[in-house]
């Protein structure tokens, strides 16, 4: 009988220890909330860049084409 009353008071301290350890006395630790606003202002359309980077290309391939004129009636 004696060891039944050791062996359920140890099951009890166990529970009670693991309950009591499971918490600690720091701080909790809060991360802040960021906030990430996608809507700005002034946005370009998709096809503005294309747009440019093809302009650009026909601009520099009609100076190069006007140079090489010159050096072939020579």
């Amino acid at each position: 009988m004696s060891l039944t009353k050791i062996i359920a008071a140890a099951a009890i301290a166990t529970t009670f220890a693991g309950t009591v350890s499971a918490g600690g006395f720091a701080d909790e630790i809060v991360e802040p909330i960021i906030v990430i606003d996608t809507a700005s202002g002034f946005s370009l359309p998709a096809w503005v860049i294309p747009a440019a980077l093809l302009a650009a290309l026909v601009a520099v391939a009609a100076t190069s084409s006007e140079s090489d004129e010159g050096t072939a009636a020579e």
